[in-house]
């Protein structure tokens, strides 16, 4: 394998350079991470809910209180008439049905107060674990976001430690390239999508698959600055123990 010495270099430097290129995709993705962002407008639609639950619980209560207050108000008065209707200083008879009709009205008025307020009630109640509702559901997500900026600084972290140690052995391999190879490595680096080195397994181009010819396994075998290059897919070919 001392032949194959600088290709297996330059093999490790390929290595190095597309986990590298890997690890700063992922960052890229990380900070424009869906799940964050979905869990940041979920949070805010809760709390925007939570706000109008809460006014309206607001709302109906004033409302409660209005008609509690109508209510007795209406009470007092028919209370009043049915005083003097059975306090017996009226005996004319007119009087008295006038009397009796506004009684009535005023129970009337007393009943539908009444239903109002038992409608507002329901409405209260059902406003009041509307509101229970969101506010569960709004400390879940809560929860759940906070796991996940957690989660997301950790691997944040992580990523960029690896990116500062991955770019340090880049340079360093770098500076033990022989020319030619990172020369030719920069020039076809683009066109291969990154891979640019392929080992040789079972006789066939590591990366295409395609069987190789005699000539130009026994090329790959003496390794050198001039390896040569897959009939098929033009990588350059080297011989290394095994793939990972």
């Amino acid at each position: 394998m001392a032949e194959n010495r600088e290709l297996i270099l330059l093999y490790q430097y390929q290595k190095v350079c597309r986990r590298r290129a890997d690890v700063t995709k992922r960052l890229a993705e990380l900070f424009s991470d869906p799940a964050l962002e979905l869990l940041s407008k979920h949070l805010t639609a809760l709390e925007e809910k939570m706000a109008s639950s809460s006014e309206a619980i607001s709302c109906l209560r004033k409302n409660i209180k209005k008609l509690e207050g109508d209510r007795a108000a209406i009470a007092y008065h028919r209370k009043q008439s049915e005083e003097e209707l059975y306090g017996g200083r009226i005996t004319s008879p007119k009087e008295l049905t006038q009397l009796e009709r506004k009684i009535e009205e005023y129970r009337q008025a007393e009943g539908k107060v009444e239903e109002e307020l038992l409608q507002a009630m329901y409405g209260l109640e059902e406003k009041e674990k509307e509101l229970n509702d969101l506010q569960s559901e709004h400390a879940r997500v809560k929860r759940k976001l906070e796991t996940r900026k957690k989660e997301w600084l950790a691997e944040k972290e992580t990523l960029e430690a690896e990116k500062e140690t991955l770019e340090k052995e880049e340079k360093r391999l770098a500076a033990l390239l022989p020319p030619v190879l990172k020369t030719r490595f920069e020039r076809l680096k683009v066109a291969l999508q990154g891979i640019v080195v392929a080992p040789v397994k079972d006789k066939t181009c590591g990366v295409c698959h395609v069987l190789l010819s005699s000539g130009i396994l026994e090329k790959a075998r003496k390794g050198g600055l001039s390896p040569p290059a897959c009939e098929n897919c033009g990588r350059l070919l080297i011989m290394v123990e095994e793939e990972n």
